[in-house]
């Protein structure tokens, strides 16, 4: 209680030195700046227990002369949301002379994100053995990274992945369930009836992906839907 009255006063009579005299206090507009990224990054739903986060803000050219403003200078994000990494900050007088500067804040955010413990081939499926934490600034990290291996584990690499390389959803697609020269069971089904008979894959095959495959009987190929692991049908 005592600390918020303390503050309330401050408020009241040392804010008007923020925009006393002739030219503005820019020590006064940097601490606009402080204050305002406090605030927002304060309430940002990414911080977390497991999550550090930090900035680190330009300082303004001494030798800038900004004409007074009469009220509190209004600061603002120039392309929001703000984000991990290089952001720009701008803050601007609507009273009198009015005028806008920008400022540079590059903010860092650490958390635990997804690495390869050992390598994988391309083809190959991901499971959990091949994935740990580590904790790294996810603002430096351009290619993109992953925190939840849910949408991933199970998926096969569409590259080879070295060991220590981070985890990217986009190098990784659905598995193969039907492989090229596979024994495969073609079904066969309408309203009416079902039948199953033998055949070959003559490709590999995602599921819900239309494949040719040769039937053992008939040697004809056909094109079927790859239904599940050994299975394709043809409606």
């Amino acid at each position: 209680m005592i600390r918020t009255f303390i503050l309330f006063i401050s408020l009241i009579f040392f804010s008007p030195l923020l925009y006393a005299g002739k030219f503005q206090d820019l020590q006064g507009v940097q601490n606009l700046f402080k204050t305002f990224l406090d605030a927002q990054l304060a309430k940002n739903s990414a911080v977390t227990d497991d999550v550090e986060i930090s900035y680190r803000l330009s300082k303004l050219d001494n030798r800038l002369k900004l004409p007074a403003c009469a009220q509190k200078p209004e600061v603002f994000v120039l392309k929001e949301p703000l984000k991990a990494g290089r952001n720009t900050l701008g803050i601007r007088c609507r009273a009198n002379k009015r005028w806008t500067i920008y400022n540079g804040v590059t903010i860092k955010l650490v958390k635990p994100v997804l690495v390869m413990t050992q390598s994988l081939n391309r083809g190959d499926q991901l499971t959990k053995q091949h994935l740990r934490y580590q904790r790294m600034d996810i603002g430096l990290l351009r290619q993109g990274y992953l925190s939840n291996p849910e949408s991933v584990l199970n998926k096969q690499a569409k590259r080879y992945l070295p060991a220590g390389s981070l985890v990217n959803p986009r190098y990784f697609e659905a598995p193969d369930l039907v492989k090229r020269g596979e024994i495969v069971k073609i079904q066969v089904k309408s309203p009416a009836f079902q039948i199953s008979m033998a055949g070959i894959a003559l490709m590999n095959g995602k599921a819900g992906q239309n494949i040719r495959v040769k039937n053992i009987a008939s040697k004809r190929i056909i094109q079927a839907r790859v239904t599940k692991p050994g299975l394709v049908t043809i409606f």
